[in-house]
């Protein structure tokens, strides 16, 4: 773990963004049960017992996220079911997201891509988001850019923010299209606009180097720390980044250690390995290696290809944090390091499934 490579981690997008962590619902303007102001549960369940499709995919939701009730994915699966028996396309985009992530279901993106093309063929902008971000990933269809492009565009124009904020990352990297960093500060703008913390952060990262617009250290911290105030972890992991080396704010090593420790927790995979580094150098810390040690077999276990080829050369050669020699766990995390380098290749940088369904959120 060397500073040079703190600062591609400084540099790093939190990329492909269509989807959020698993732990959290994706974004919706359908009402909503459970929240103040929103819809009462009893009026939804009693409509949805009349085959209401809307009601069908609230209570759908309901039971998969723990609103108002226990959750319950089989009983969110059997109402998405109904809903989507019924014509709900808000029903086929919520019950892919879950099998996209293996949230309480198991991990069936093929599933999924076809539970979204009818519902993306007509023009549904959760389901053009999500189907984008599949294409992206090659997840449960052929990778396709082209194809990527042009169904996240389609969810972008409609203001889905998913959308808006994926278009944003592949305009700013040349994923299918010519890189236009100006471009995509404008989609990311349209969506931190609405609040919407990947976007945030995305749009940070571009005044951060003065891409696409003027370099600006402290408009940049300042989109970090509202991202990071979301519990956003690539907000909080850039916040701790720009606390350390001064960016935007004075230096504060304190402040750094804890932005990164809460990125860290919420299993950033980014700030994991900067975490392990920090305790591995003491930097406002004692160094600790047996907590760097711990926080390297986290960030590689949660798919940050660095750790896992540091972890490789630990378990190969013996070095200051692997307890002992074990060739074949060496084997074993060589592999896993050239499958996640070829995973980042595709976009040009660390890919999300470190953190991208963390952040494709």
């Amino acid at each position: 773990m060397l500073p040079r490579r703190l600062r591609a981690a400084l540099l790093a997008a939190p990329l492909l963004i269509a989807s959020a962590p698993s732990s959290a619902p994706p974004p919706t303007t359908a009402p909503t049960i459970g929240r103040a102001g929103t819809t009462n549960f009893d009026d939804v369940y009693h409509k949805a017992l009349q085959a209401d499709p809307d009601a069908e995919t609230q209570l759908g939701r309901a039971y998969a996220y723990g609103r108002r009730v226990p959750r319950d994915i089989d009983e969110a699966m059997r109402w998405f079911t109904k809903a989507i028996d019924h014509g709900s396309n808000a029903a086929r985009s919520e019950m892919a997201w879950l099998l996209t992530h293996g949230d309480g279901v198991p991990h069936d993106p093929a599933h999924a891509a076809e539970l979204l093309r009818p519902a993306a063929e007509a023009s549904d902008a959760s389901a053009q988001a999500q189907f984008g971000a599949l294409f992206a990933y090659g997840d449960g269809v052929p990778q396709s850019w082209p194809d990527a492009v042009a169904r996240t565009r389609k969810g972008a124009e409609q203001g889905n923010l998913w959308a808006e904020t994926n278009l944003g990352l592949f305009l700013e990297q040349g994923n299918g299209v010519a890189a236009d960093p100006a471009a995509a500060a404008d989609w990311y703008q349209r969506a931190a606009d609405k609040n919407f913390a990947p976007a945030q952060v995305g749009l940070g990262m571009l005044y951060a180097r003065g891409s696409g617009v003027p370099k600006d250290a402290q408009h940049a911290f300042e989109l970090f720390l509202n991202a990071a105030q979301q519990d956003n972890a690539a907000g909080a992991r850039m916040l701790a980044l720009a606390y350390r080396t001064g960016n935007g704010v004075a230096q504060n090593d304190t402040e750094a250690l804890a932005w990164l420790q809460r990125a860290a927790e919420q299993n950033d995979s980014e700030a994991q390995y900067l975490l392990s580094d920090t305790f591995l150098r003491g930097i406002g810390v004692p160094v600790d290696r047996a907590h760097a040690w711990q926080w390297l077999l986290r960030a590689a276990d949660h798919g940050n290809a660095l750790a896992a080829a540091d972890v490789a050369s630990q378990w190969f050669w013996g070095g200051s944090l692997a307890p002992r020699t074990d060739h074949a766990e060496a084997a074993r995390w060589s592999e896993t390091a050239l499958r996640l380098a070829k995973r980042d290749a595709l976009f040009g940088a660390p890919a999300p499934g470190s953190s991208l369904y963390t952040q494709i959120g």
